[in-house]
């Protein structure tokens, strides 16, 4: 049923289990799988950038990088389906479905109360303007 998944990894306590699942899930459909962690840039990130400040983001990448390489490897992914963007997470999200033509999109959820508040905003965000299939794991 689905042939390209991308996976949204926040890489915090519970990273691995929800990208095993997203692997799982892959390979129970004969799918490609994709992992993509964005670094989100707060406000006053964004002023400093501009101010000639851009370095301070660089080290948070580079670890992400070697953090999502280290998953890639321990589930087969190759590096040519690692990625790691610096943005807005949303935005940059439902950009790398669409580049990538990916018919599902798997993401996280933190949080209980409401819809919004359970599912978060990022993922609330995503369910309501993705042109693809979107699932969350718990």
């Amino acid at each position: 049923m689905y042939k390209r998944i991308l996976h949204a990894t926040d890489l915090q306590k519970n990273h691995f289990a929800m990208c095993e699942k997203a692997n799982t899930l892959a390979k129970y459909h004969h799918a490609e799988l994709f992992l993509v962690h964005i670094v989100e840039i707060p406000q006053s990130m964004i002023l400093a950038q501009n101010l000639g400040f851009a370095g301070l983001i660089a080290p948070a990448k580079e670890d992400a990088k070697i953090v999502l390489k280290t998953v890639g490897e321990a589930l087969k992914i190759p590096t040519s389906h690692q990625f790691v963007d610096t943005g807005i997470v949303r935005q940059h999200i439902l950009e790398r479905a669409t580049s990538l033509k990916c018919d599902l999109i798997i993401l996280g959820r933190h949080g209980e109360g409401m819809l919004q508040s359970l599912l978060g905003s990022t993922t609330y965000h995503i369910m309501q303007h993705a042109e693809c299939d979107v699932l969350t794991l718990k």
